[in-house]
């Protein structure tokens, strides 16, 4: 799309709007993915010279959009960051440090065959009951714990391998070069990003 006329401009508007949109879920994972994304995605938009002019401007226009956005909602930003002591973010990071302990336990409990697929939410509840912890169980924030808490070390192992493998050969089906070129880059940044979001959050 950086190498069509009017399609350009349209673009921009596209992405200055999903941005800011993207922004409204205040979720810190998905910032984290979509950072990671642009990381992988920009130095493999440079490898091949795709347009430079309308890429600096589509970068200059996202900074833009996210500087304005960070300045508007900057009060609910700062609670996201922990700023304040806000008891929601308390929460929030006292959930996920008790959602990772009991997956470990999970883990120790039977490392190998887990506790059966989707039946985590069901084992951190009997968890947090046996604790006394007034908190309803979820699935842990962190996608590599998930599968082997449920799947055990099988599903963990086949999970890690499927990534690299696949990975891999997206990496080399891109590096290849083609005409669809620019789409392939922007799934496999986009692969990179949900696999980054995987680490800090669950998926829904």
């Amino acid at each position: 799309w950086l190498a069509r006329g009017r399609a350009f401009l349209l673009a921009l508007i596209v992405m200055s709007g999903g941005l800011w949109a993207f922004g409204l879920t205040f979720s810190r994972g998905a910032w984290l993915g979509l950072a990671a994304g642009a990381v992988l995605l920009l130095p493999l938009a440079l490898r091949w010279r795709w347009p430079r002019r309308r890429l600096v401007i589509s970068v200059i226009v996202a900074g833009v959009v996210a500087l304005t956005f960070a300045f508007s909602y900057r009060t609910l930003l700062l609670a996201r960051a922990g700023v304040g002591g806000e008891d929601v973010e308390r929460f929030s990071v006292g959930e996920r440090t008790l959602l990772i302990d009991s997956a470990l336990k999970a883990i120790a409990t039977d490392p190998v065959r887990g506790v059966g697929s989707a039946n985590f939410p069901w084992f951190s509840s009997h968890d947090f009951f046996d604790a006394g912890v007034p908190l309803r169980g979820n699935n842990v924030h962190n996608l590599l714990l998930s599968a082997w808490a449920e799947t055990g070390l099988v599903g963990a192992g086949l999970l890690t391998v499927a990534v690299i493998l696949g990975g891999a050969a997206a990496l080399r089906t891109v590096l290849r070069g083609s005409q669809d070129q620019p789409t392939r880059a922007a799934l496999l940044a986009g692969f990179g990003a949900l696999l980054i979001t995987g680490q800090v959050d669950h998926y829904t």
